[in-house]
């Protein structure tokens, strides 16, 4: 799998800090986000704070040290919506992912999705389908291989009250498909082990 997956890096949203950019004086104050990697399994880093700055009058945000403009465009029923620059191409982007030299934008920083990464003959490709369909619901959602194997019937999120049955359904059973294909993978494999283990 490519190692420039962008679930490797830190990534900074304009959705975290949109109320923070309305203010209207100086603010500062820290974020707390995670790291997720996904590169043959799912792991969390804990939680980092990170203090930042916002400079309304210079459009400038300070996060860990480094400037990162901020710009505005204008919305069709009044306000603005607002931008981060990246720091490569300057264009007006919502996600920026820090990439050692600099934050910039997915294309850029030359990142691509894990998904794009894997194969069909990987169970990690068919646990990652799953991961999305049950982000839809919850988007914390978050079990590891081994839940997949053994519980992943009773793990699905519970239906929110905006959701229709049939539509909640339809995600329930496609998430159980992606899992059982994986499991099916994933099963093989430690079949596998298992054997070479026995005849050593």
């Amino acid at each position: 799998m490519n190692r420039r997956t962008l679930e490797n890096f830190y990534k900074l949203e304009v959705s975290y800090l949109r109320r923070i950019f309305k203010h209207t004086d100086n603010f500062k104050g820290k974020l707390d986000y995670e790291i997720t990697r996904e590169n043959g399994g799912l792991e969390r880093e804990a939680a980092q704070s990170v203090a930042f700055e916002w400079i309304k009058s210079e459009m400038k945000l300070i996060y860990g040290g480094r400037d990162i403009q901020v710009t505005t465009t204008p919305c069709n029923y009044g306000g603005v919506r607002y931008w981060f620059i990246c720091g490569s191409c300057y264009e007006n982007v919502r996600v920026l992912y820090f990439t050692g030299k600099c934050w910039e934008c997915r294309k850029c920083g030359n990142l691509v999705y894990s998904s794009q990464q894997g194969t069909k003959t990987d169970f990690w490709y068919w646990y990652f389908k799953a991961f999305k369909v049950a982000r839809q619901i919850d988007n914390d959602f978050w079990i590891d291989g081994f839940d997949f194997l053994f519980r992943h019937l009773y793990l699905f999120p519970s239906k929110p009250k905006y959701m229709k049955w049939s539509k909640y359904n339809r995600l329930r059973e496609q998430f159980n498909e992606y899992a059982e294909r994986g499991n099916a993978i994933n099963g093989k494999q430690l079949d596998a082990i298992v054997s070479r283990h026995e005849r050593k």
